[in-house]
């Protein structure tokens, strides 16, 4: 499955058979098409995506507010000091928020943890879907 715009339209996202066929988000639809003709192609829901956005970065918000969005569906988030807030490590809190996400919003997340952003985002894409690293 392909979600995006028709033929003339760019991939928004994909399911991850479409990926093992090299269909990349932002591609061109009649790029992706051709290296993915079985795909199917859905049309995104941006009332949806960007609700379920919002509901997810509250959730991280109650969490700390040092959350810094980097797009609808992706932000980093400061847990330096908050081990005595959430009683337990950042890793801990993290895993916490991932099965909440999932149990409330019945979304899948895949998470990064690391001292800077660049490991983080790099160990966010290593496991998905639901990935930890």
């Amino acid at each position: 499955m392909i979600v995006g715009g028709g033929k003339r339209g760019v991939v928004s996202t994909r399911c991850y058979v479409a990926r093992a066929y090299g269909v990349r988000s932002a591609m061109l639809m009649f790029q992706a098409l051709k290296l993915c003709p079985q795909a199917k192609v859905v049309r995104g829901d941006m009332r949806k995506y960007a609700e379920e956005g919002r509901a997810i970065r509250l959730m991280m918000q109650e969490l700390t507010p040092l959350v810094e969005p980097l797009s609808i569906d992706e932000a980093f988030m400061d847990l330096s000091g908050t081990e005595a807030l959430h009683a337990g490590t950042p890793a801990q809190t993290l895993v916490k928020l991932q099965n909440a996400i999932w149990k409330e919003r019945g979304l899948t997340v895949s998470i990064g943890l690391s001292f800077n952003k660049f490991l983080a985002k790099t160990a966010s894409d290593l496991d998905q879907p639901r990935g930890f690293g």
